[in-house]
């Protein structure tokens, strides 16, 4: 993962020297109020990880121009060529054209498949996508929960946030194979102490910290204290799992 950041980093090298200087912040949010130093190294090192996919999503790719120009037979055939040169951005993109309107014909099985090649390759965001597709049901792809949570579960343990907040959503509409309230929360909780540090501009944080959804009034009045503090010291304890792997 680190290295596909590093290929598009590459391509956008002023942007990526900016979103540098991101990683000083400051965190007063609750949850990372404990943290060691080396609790917030990591979680520096997640949030420049959100940065880079966010601009990585925006990159440049072959087929880009075609698409822009409403020409998406084009576009697809320059995202499949450059899918299976290992490109794991235009797999996503090429998924795209097939989920998303305007695009090709509406074909969800041909999303999934190209979704899953792109994760593959690498790609983070598209574990959050097929995740959608499974748990709303789209087009010729029934709806399996069991699915949804899978690879929101994958998502979310690489550190994509759209992954760790639906997934959170789905333990507070239970929609898990094995309700756990203290699971869900905890999901909650990393992905709202995350974004907290994200610029005021950023979107996809906003809407995390809007909670639009309601899950942390859905989930907290179904547990006790205990289990409240639990879900915090989870949080807690997969950020430090985390920095292990990935510092």
């Amino acid at each position: 993962m680190v290295t596909i950041w590093a290929s598009h980093i590459r391509r956008i090298t002023p942007a990526a020297n900016a979103l540098r200087k991101l990683m000083n912040v400051n965190f007063a949010v609750e949850i990372t109020s404990s943290f060691t130093t080396t609790g917030k190294h990591m979680l520096r090192f997640m949030i420049y990880g959100f940065f880079i996919l966010t601009i990585a999503a925006c990159s440049t790719t072959p087929g880009d121009a075609a698409l822009g120009g409403g020409h998406y037979p084009q576009a697809a055939e320059l995202y499949e060529a450059g899918a299976k040169q290992g490109d794991p951005l235009a797999a996503q993109k090429l998924a795209d054209l097939y989920n998303y309107r305007p695009g090709l014909p509406e074909d969800h099985e041909k999303a999934v498949y190209w979704y899953k090649k792109s994760i593959e390759l690498g790609d983070v965001t598209s574990n959050w996508k097929i995740g959608v597709i499974y748990r709303d049901g789209k087009g010729n792809v029934p709806k399996n929960y069991g699915l949804a949570e899978q690879y929101f579960l994958q998502g979310a343990e690489k550190g994509q946030h759209y992954s760790m907040y639906d997934l959170a959503d789905m333990y507070a509409e239970n929609r898990i194979k094995l309700p756990n309230d203290i699971e869900g929360l905890k999901w909650l909780n990393i992905v709202t102490a995350l974004a907290t540090t994200c610029p005021s501009a950023n979107d996809g944080c906003q809407y995390i910290l809007r909670d639009p959804k309601k899950i942390k009034e859905k989930l907290e009045p179904r547990m006790n204290t205990d289990q409240r503090e639990e879900a915090k010291k989870l949080a807690h304890s997969w950020m430090q799992t985390w920095t292990q792997f990935h510092n």
